[in-house]
């Protein structure tokens, strides 16, 4: 992917600065942006204001969303996706039907179709992360033959050197986890200071969602926390889920050399 490319260039410049002087230390930034830490937003359940609402706040910052999409029983706007999708956000997989997948007998074509679903609604995305509905893992064999990761809901923040990715942990925020802006930011700060990733996990926004009205957070908490984060720049990496799994792959996976100084 060209944001890749171009955030792997851009670290080895920025290592490589001294090399007519002297023998250059390289290094691979742990976080994007050699950020002390990282942020993703991962949004469940297809509700409306994930788009209406929460969407204009992240695009006026610049930050990407997940939108982790059940296909067929929750009602996607696919209009709304592709739009999120243009922008910059992350559609990734909630299954089909919003089904228990650790106790499905049809996991294969929850994941194969949700998949499938999302590549063809919206022309160029690549499905390649899943969030397990009632947070509930399934086989990995089956999920390994679709995705690079998934999220779980165990309320830890993750480590850089972490190497289950079908285990990837999330915090749920609203009225059944964390509530407030101090509660989030409070996060956000321990991820800074312990060199981590936090996974934020929404649901319902404001109340009275259609599709599902599951532990409603205010619209002006989640403005409150992109505000801190704004301030966090040079600090905290917020980016979507799928991006921040490749980035630690590709991390792990690197080598680097100087062949001429």
């Amino acid at each position: 992917m060209n944001f890749f490319n171009k955030a792997k260039t851009l670290t080895l410049l920025a290592c490589a600065a001294g090399v007519a002087f002297a023998a250059p230390t390289i290094e691979i930034g742990t976080w994007g942006n050699f950020c002390k830490g990282a942020v993703t937003f991962s949004f469940d359940d297809n509700t409306p204001k994930q788009l209406s609402v929460a969407q204009p706040m992240f695009d006026a910052k610049g930050f990407r969303m997940t939108l982790n999409t059940a296909t067929s029983t929750m009602s996607p706007n696919w209009s709304g996706l592709k739009n999120a999708f243009a922008k910059g956000h992350e559609i990734a997989s909630h299954s089909v039907s919003h089904v228990d997948l650790s106790t499905s007998s049809n996991v294969d074509n929850e994941c194969k179709n949700s998949k499938s679903s999302i590549e063809q609604n919206v022309p160029g995305a690549k499905c390649v992360t899943i969030a397990y509905p009632y947070c509930n893992k399934p086989s990995e064999s089956t999920l390994s033959k679709y995705f690079i990761a998934g999220r779980t809901c165990s309320g830890q923040t993750i480590s850089s050197s972490e190497t289950n990715f079908f285990g990837l942990s999330s915090i749920i925020c609203g009225n059944q986890g964390k509530n407030s802006e101090g509660d989030i930011t409070g996060i956000v700060n321990q991820a800074e200071t312990e060199g981590k990733w936090a996974v934020f996990l929404i649901h319902c926004i404001d109340g009275g969602e259609a599709t599902s009205d599951y532990s409603p957070i205010a619209s002006s908490t989640i403005k409150a926390v992109l505000d801190k984060l704004d301030t966090k720049r040079s600090t905290m990496w917020v980016e979507t889920f799928g991006n921040i799994v490749r980035y630690m792959k590709e991390r792990k996976a690197a080598t680097v050399s100087v062949t001429s100084s």
